[in-house]
């Protein structure tokens, strides 16, 4: 990267006093590209989702 350093090296000093103050939309919570494609729910529903569609995938049932 030009000018040295990552960005995560150069935000530190903004996310700590983010995270200091519980401000979580100035804290980087990386969760790749297809973020947008999420929607909320209960991470056990999130959970059981992968185990079903990584079955389906690879050609066998869940569990």
């Amino acid at each position: 990267m030009r000018g040295g350093g990552s960005p995560l090296r150069l935000t530190r000093p903004l996310r700590a006093a983010a995270a200091e103050r519980g401000l979580t939309d100035y804290v980087n919570l990386w969760s790749g590209q297809a973020a947008p494609l999420t929607r909320r729910r209960p991470a056990g529903e999130y959970v059981a989702a992968l185990v079903a569609e990584t079955a389906a995938a690879l050609g066998g049932a869940p569990g």
